[in-house]
């Protein structure tokens, strides 16, 4: 999420005229979809960890992901 909000900012350091940035909802929604990205790179990182194997992690997460969108979408179409 540092990296969102700096982007903006290390992008108008650069050579010749800087163009208008994100507006503040632009950087908002940025953000949250960093944030809602960079979850579940760390939920499996936290699991790969106890399990000692990627393997297992994915194990886990695949079918968990699957369930739950299977769910979402349920709720979204009632």
């Amino acid at each position: 999420m540092l990296v969102a909000e700096a982007s903006p900012a290390l992008a108008s350091t650069g050579p010749g005229e800087a163009p208008a940035g994100p507006r503040a909802g632009e950087r908002a929604h940025g953000v949250v979809g960093c944030a809602l990205y960079f979850t579940p790179a760390l939920f499996a990182a936290g699991l790969t960890a106890p399990l000692r194997s990627g393997i297992a992690a994915l194990g886990v997460l695949v079918p968990f992901v699957l369930i739950v969108s299977f769910a979402v979408g349920d709720l979204a179409a009632a």
